[in-house]
Order: structure tokens, then sequence, then C-alpha cells
């Protein structure tokens, strides 16, 4: 079964997923940046879908995005 099939994801999938190392991704859930589970007090669990919105969400605009929208404002 691949990521695309389940919605619960690991700590090491979540890292091969976005290629960030374990390490990294520990700073991130402790820092609060992203949303886990963590049933039963031991493993760490993450739902895809919510990584995938959180991913999504956010997006850097690029200098044309950024320049067409002071252009609206502009005008």
């Amino acid at each position: 079964m691949n990521n695309q099939e389940k919605d619960i994801i690991t700590i090491k999938e979540f890292s091969d997923l976005f290629g960030f190392q374990k390490g990294y991704v520990y700073k991130l859930i402790h820092q609060g940046k992203v949303k886990y589970y963590k049933p039963y007090g031991k493993k760490v669990f993450f739902k895809l879908s919510e990584v995938m919105e959180q991913f999504e969400e956010s997006k850097v605009a690029s200098c044309n995005e950024i320049s067409r929208a002071a252009n609206r404002y502009m005008i």
C-alpha cells in the first residue's frame, strides 16, 4: 500500500516524502509546526491529508504573482 492509498503515515514516511531527516521532523513537531497524533503516548503518526493540506497552504508567491497582485492594487 503506498502513501496515496492510506491516510496515516509514520515519521519515516513523512521524512521520506519531503526528504527531511527524522531529527528535523521531530524539531517541527516540538515547534508546533506540524499536526501529529501520538496514540497511547509512544509512536508519532500524521494524517497524510492534513500534511498535504498544510504543504499546499505554505506556497510562496513567485515574483510574477506578486507583481500582478501589486498591479491590481495600483489601478
